[in-house]
């Protein structure tokens, strides 16, 4: 059975933490299964026999679809101060669950570091230092790019390119070097309706510290300029560095 870590947290600086990855389509089974197949045959290579520590893990529905298409892992430390995985993911005996942030974490030897759009958050309340906390020798990374598809209005795009974090600039800085790297893109169809939806809830981290006149704009811009039914591309790069 899974071994889980329910210890005190020091709090994210972002709001709604737990509502992350249920919204929209990044709450749908057919991404989280997109995913789970990255995981367990595009990177298997890299995943299968280690020990893996996945910092901000959210639900852990990913890793899950990614075992039950046969990736082999010999543990998986799943780590998010509201980590709430599924129950079948949490019966396995070689899972670690952890209910906590990075500075609470008591060292753990692993072989493979994963970040799917966490990493901006350690950065931005750790620095560098962050990886003095991390065990790992080889980081997997997933980040949104520069120049997101979604539809947004220009004042939202210039505040994300104001916002961009290049995992690459990290990497240089510490002297790590660049493995390998990958783009994956996910369809996704969708309507007006439901991005106005996601807009309002703040789906996304850059919307958190908006105020509520800025994401009204926001969504009046999407009410007035985008078209009833959407079809866009939700981008992540894999970035593999040692």
């Amino acid at each position: 059975m899974g071994r889980y870590f329910d210890m005190a947290t020091i709090a994210f600086n972002y709001k709604n933490h737990d509502s992350w990855g249920k919204i929209g389509w990044l709450g749908t089974s057919e991404y989280y299964e997109f995913w789970g197949s990255v995981f367990a045959k595009d990177l298997t290579d890299f995943f299968k026999g280690n020990v893996i520590l996945d910092i901000g893990a959210g639900n852990g529905r990913v890793w899950h679809e990614a075992l039950n298409l046969g990736l082999l892992v010999k543990q998986l430390h799943l780590i998010d101060p509201a980590l709430d995985v599924v129950p079948e993911l949490a019966l396995k005996s070689e899972i670690f669950l952890y209910k906590k942030t990075l500075e609470n974490l008591q060292s753990i030897h692993c072989d493979i570091i994963v970040f799917k759009q966490s990493i901006h958050h350690l950065h931005e309340r750790m620095g560098l230092g962050m990886f003095d906390a991390l065990p790992g020798k080889t980081f997997v990374n997933f980040s949104m790019p520069a120049n997101p598809d979604w539809p947004m209005s220009p004042e939202l795009k210039k505040k994300f390119e104001l916002s961009y974090l290049n995992v690459r600039d990290i990497v240089k800085n510490t002297g790590k070097k660049v493995k390998d790297s990958f783009l994956y893109s996910y369809p996704v169809e969708t309507n007006r309706i439901n991005w106005c939806l996601m807009l309002e809830q703040r789906f996304t981290s850059i919307l958190h510290d908006c105020d509520d006149d800025f994401i009204s704009r926001e969504v009046a811009w999407a009410n007035n300029n985008l078209p009833d039914t959407l079809g866009f591309f939700d981008h992540l790069e894999c970035v593999i560095f040692e």
